[in-house]
């Protein structure tokens, strides 16, 4: 079984850096992780999340290889995976996105995260792009392509899509013919049957939201995560 991880090396933290600072980290990851260095050569992608982003799919690697680079590179997670065959002799490649460093509550010091933990759920998909798309995508070899991982609960529904009601949660794509198609995910949620440990997780993740200097990918990211955990308990 063929195992991989998609790793980038800049904005440390998902916190946005100068472009300096970002095309030096790229060289540095490159020259270290290049055929002469001490990996294993990787295949350079490029994508947009809110803001131009530089990422490497490198094959052939451990789950704690792969976790050991994004701590090195001060990323908050990776994404990690392995190429699989079903029943029916067709490949497929299950996806993780993982925490490659360890994540603080800013306020209480409590340790939220840990190194390895999964940041959302798994993934067996990658997802075409569109060519006229412009945001929300990876492109490697000239062919854009998506990870809807589970923890985008919308990603497929990004594209020309805009909330209706965020308080009704409908959500509604403009078709190519002009047509309005709306995704409605319930209009109230039993806060009461929301556990603890949900709770908590929402609560780091707003934090997160309010955190100077982080990226549109990582937000938008937080809020995805949020939507999901909400989504389970609409009345």
């Amino acid at each position: 079984m063929r195992k991989f991880a998609i790793i980038s090396p800049e904005n440390p933290q998902s916190s946005a850096v100068t472009p300096k600072e970002n095309e030096e980290r790229k060289k540095k990851f490159e020259k270290v992780n290049g055929p002469e260095g001490r990996r294993r050569g990787f295949r350079k992608m490029e994508g947009v999340y809110g803001g131009k982003e530089n990422s490497y799919f490198i094959p052939h690697m451990s789950k704690s290889e792969a976790l050991e680079i994004g701590k090195e590179y001060d990323q908050t997670s990776i994404i990690y995976g392995e190429v699989k065959t079903n029943e029916n002799g067709e490949a497929y490649a299950e996806m993780t996105e993982i925490y490659s460093t360890e994540q603080f509550n800013e306020e209480t010091g409590e340790l939220e995260h840990g190194i390895g933990d999964l940041k959302g759920g798994t993934t067996t998909v990658f997802i075409d792009i569109p060519p006229t798309q412009d945001d929300l995508y990876s492109k490697t070899y000239g062919q854009k392509f998506g990870i809807p991982l589970p923890n985008y609960k919308d990603y497929t529904h990004l594209k020309n899509a805009t909330w209706d009601d965020r308080n009704k949660g409908t959500l509604k794509q403009i078709l190519p013919s002009g047509d309005i198609k709306k995704f409605d995910y319930g209009n109230q949620i039993d806060i009461e049957k929301i556990p603890e440990k949900d709770m908590k997780e929402m609560n780091f993740l707003t934090g997160e939201l309010l955190r100077e200097n982080k990226t549109a990918k990582y937000r938008r990211e937080c809020r995805s995560q949020i939507d999901c955990i909400l989504g389970e308990y609409i009345i």
